[in-house]
């Protein structure tokens, strides 16, 4: 219901995929799955997908995805040459039986009936169809050498890569991919960057960058890793960050209807395509815009109500351009400065009293003036000139390894991976892990997230996707820090995982989980650890749990014990809200972009389809609500992810900012140095097109027009 009307769904990420197919995105009476492809055909209802002339594609993968896919099985390469070999290997195994299927048809044209049958190979008959340029491949490929490597194979065996999908480093060699002899579709995201070494080059103004070039620029998600309903979220930040409006729009439409050779029956509004429509509540690249109606092939898929009112007619202004990237920022320590042209403020420390715009001066770290005008002797102040400018509290970011390791698919890139630490068990207070004793401070992500507004990390020890009950004991610090003295706490809240997520071989169901942490806090109670704190109440459990029923036994727990609870995730807390409420439980939400890809989140608010979102719910409830981002890489966007939740949500922006800055500071008992620190915006906190102007840490100015791709030296 997130206004998708036809998806290409492609198989695994093997070198050699498979096939893939379009499908309309409406489930018919019959539930026949044959029915919703694009190319199905009413008259011929159980031919082979293949027969006719139907349109085919196909999948292909590069780089560490096929090398890692078998890495147990030893005849399985294990290097990018094992990969080009077995690429070639099976292209030239195509080669020869394309080559014996001609000479079997040239044969038969000559009246020269062979005595074999016609030559076919079930699992290379895809390949000769991409050799013969009756099936599309496209190719999963993030870096340069690697997208390289497959163009030279495309020119070795004569076939042509019609799209690169993912591609992040796409961007950085357009002229390779101008001067191919056909026009390719680069197929990417405009969100994903730096969860892994092949992400890591990928830049917010790859679009920008590759439709300046005249490439062919697709947006697409990678469901369910980026939820298919959440489309039109990368148009927006694509647009935010310098893609003219009618192609971001049309990077979601006409150019992927294009490149999938369906473009004479889907991608515009035409007579005689089909009836794929989509009405929305406002301009589809606004934050938070959601449809109203869907229809596809003329029936109702989706029909709420259009209500009386103004709606955002036009796109919002792009926040940067591509000439942002590694531009010169100021990076200072001054202490006095003006600030001028403030429309709002969100600190509670200075609240505006008029309607008119203000100033700010600050002298020797402290406030003197806050009115409409601000005269000052001193020439050497630094001023800073806005036209909206708004005060908002530092953001602070619940995190899974900013601090602690730069890459999470490469534990080498900092502390590492609980997951791999096999000493001791869960019962042993002693083998908790404690993140301040493995923090790595001025990495990438943290340098990003303080130029995003993000001032304040929460961090957990890290642990990459698996199974484990016990994560460890958090700490909160400045994203600015240079050394440990900028720690605000090095003990937050003790994280457990309870559900699916948390079942390890020791705890392999959820009763024994909760069995568990009920021994542990009674056994613990009256012993100087860290189970003993929790169970006193002088720590906060953080449980990352989305499940209803795991969370009523974890209230009911509560209850009984009256420990300091904080629920993390939260996915279903809606169901249980009265109680968050009555057990004064504050939700800090992750992932509120609901896909239920899961079935602990299985009856959760997607907020698309008529349904409000779990933020808006809780809100409502009155539960005390934080913001979590889904993945680490959200954190550099969290102005945008502030905006959208805020538009889906329907909340003011004062409940907004609180949820992303404040509320969480509470919710975990930190208290900040208590000087003068915020961050200052150009533009409203909760519409995108708006950026930071400054960074005001400790009474000083640190940061003037910091930029989201700031130039960065990994070695430094």
């Amino acid at each position: 219901m997130g206004g998708v009307t036809s998806s290409l769904v492609l198989p695994s990420a093997n070198i050699i995929s498979g096939e893939g197919y379009v499908f309309k995105m409406a489930v018919p009476e019959s539930r026949s799955v044959e029915q919703m492809l694009i190319q199905y055909d009413p008259e011929h209802p159980f031919q082979s997908p293949n027969a006719g002339k139907r349109h085919r594609w196909m999948k292909m993968a590069c780089g560490e995805n096929p090398k890692k896919r078998f890495m147990n099985r030893p005849e399985a390469p294990k290097s990018r040459m094992g990969l080009g070999y077995l690429f070639r290997e099976y292209m030239d195994r195509a080669t020869r039986l394309k080559e014996e299927q001609d000479e079997w048809c040239k044969a038969v044209e000559q009246m020269n009936i062979p005595d074999t049958q016609f030559p076919h190979e079930v699992d290379i008959e895809i390949l000769v169809g991409l050799l013969r340029g009756q099936v599309s491949s496209n190719a999963h490929c993030y870096e340069t050498f690697d997208i390289e490597t497959l163009l030279r194979h495309s020119k070795e065996y004569n076939f042509e890569v019609d799209a690169l999908h993912h591609a992040l480093d796409a961007y950085l060699i357009p002229d390779i991919l101008k001067s191919l002899s056909w026009n390719i579709t680069i197929a990417t995201f405009a969100t994903l960057w730096g969860f892994k070494k092949e992400a890591y080059q990928a830049s917010l103004f790859s679009p920008e960058i590759l439709n300046a070039h005249d490439l062919n620029v697709v947006l697409t998600t990678d469901h369910p890793a980026l939820p298919g309903h959440t489309l039109v979220y990368q148009a927006q930040i694509a647009h935010n960050y310098g893609l003219p409006e009618d192609v971001a729009f049309a990077s979601i439409t006409g150019k992927p209807a294009g490149a999938l050779n369906l473009d004479d029956r889907i991608g515009y509004l035409r007579v005689g395509y089909d009836a794929d429509v989509v009405i929305w509540d406002k301009h589809p690249l606004q934050a938070g815009a959601t449809p109203l109606k869907m229809l596809i092939d003329g029936e109702k898929v989706l029909d709420l109500a259009i209500e009386d009112g103004t709606f955002e007619q036009s796109a919002p202004k792009s926040r940067y351009t591509s000439k942002s990237i590694g531009a010169d920022e100021e990076h200072l320590n001054e202490k006095s400065y003006l600030i001028k042209g403030i429309s709002s403020s969100f600190l509670t420390t200075l609240e505006k009293s008029a309607e008119s715009l203000f100033e700010l001066l600050v002298e020797d770290g402290e406030v003197s003036c806050f009115s409409p005008s601000c005269p000052t002797t001193n020439r050497e102040v630094i001023v800073i000139e806005l036209e909206q400018g708004t005060i908002i509290p530092g953001i602070t970011a619940v995190s899974e390894a900013h601090g602690l390791v730069d890459i999470p698919s490469e534990p080498s890139t900092g502390d590492g991976d609980i997951r791999e630490y096999a000493g001791g068990s869960f019962r042993d207070s002693s083998s908790v892990m404690f993140a301040h004793n493995g923090l790595h401070l001025g990495s990438e992500h943290l340098v990003r997230a303080l130029n995003s507004g993000v001032t304040r990390i929460i961090t957990p020890p890290f642990r990459s996707e698996g199974q484990n009950f016990i994560t460890g004991v958090s700490l909160a610090f400045k994203s600015s820090s240079s050394d440990l003295s900028s720690v605000l706490k090095d003990v937050v809240a003790l994280h457990i995982t309870l559900g699916d997520a948390g079942k390890e071989p020791s705890l392999p169901t959820i009763s024994s989980q909760i069995a568990a942490l009920k021994s542990l806090l009674i056994e613990n109670k009256d012993l100087d650890n860290v189970y003993g704190r929790v169970a006193r109440g002088e720590l906060a459990l953080a449980a990352h749990v989305n499940s209803k029923d795991i969370m009523i036994q974890l209230l009911r727990l509560q209850n009984e014990l009256t420990f300091n609870l904080v629920i993390i995730g939260g996915l279903e807390a809606h169901l249980v809200s009265q109680t968050l409420v009555s057990q004064n439980v504050p939700v800090i939400v992750k992932g509120w972009r609901c896909q239920r890809k899961y079935w602990d989140e299985r009856r959760c608010l997607t907020g698309v389809g008529g349904e409000e979102t779990i933020i808006s719910n809780l809100i409502s409830a009155g539960v005390k609500v934080g913001l979590a981002y889904t993945e680490d890489l959200d954190i550099r966007m969290a102005l945008d992810q502030i905006a959208s939740a805020t538009k889906a949500s329907s909340i003011s922006a004062k409940k907004a900012i609180e949820m992303a800055s404040t509320n969480v500071m509470e919710i975990f008992g930190i208290e900040d140095s208590g000087k003068l620190s915020f961050v200052v915006l150009e533009g409203s906190p909760v519409e995108y097109g708006s950026r930071v102007a400054a960074i005001i840490e400790d009474g000083s100015l640190i940061r003037k027009s910091p930029q989201p791709e700031p130039a960065y030296d990994l070695y430094h």
